[in-house]
């Protein structure tokens, strides 16, 4: 989630220290926002459905398919946010596969969903 000004970028890390936690972090100066134990969060074998979303003043990242449900990491910056762009990858040197929903003519969207 971008800023207005475009100045601050934050990422969601899932399955830190060896899949034990997750968090929010800004991007630009790696200051951790929020952070979760998450024991197993990822497998290498299934898909794992998470969605992140966006709104008012800050991030929500959940488990499942029921977006705004089974929160586990949430952060309010206390700032209006203005989202221009959304990323998705591994840590560096990782493998790893993601699928992403159709968004169903939706013109705008203020959720990612993972599957």
């Amino acid at each position: 989630m971008h800023r207005t000004s475009g100045a601050d970028a934050y990422v969601v890390e899932l399955g830190l220290k060896s899949d034990n936690s997750s968090a929010i972090r800004g991007l630009n100066d790696g200051t951790k926002l929020v952070s979760a134990p998450t024991p197993g969060i990822l497998s290498c074998s299934h898909y794992r459905p998470f969605w992140i979303g966006w709104f008012r003043n800050g991030i929500e990242v959940g488990h499942g398919f029921d977006i705004g449900y089974r929160v586990f990491l949430r952060w309010d910056s206390g700032l209006s946010h203005v989202v221009r762009a959304a990323g998705v990858s591994t840590f560096e040197g990782e493998s790893g596969n993601f699928r992403l929903p159709e968004t169903q003519g939706q013109s705008s969207f203020e959720i990612l969903q993972l599957i």
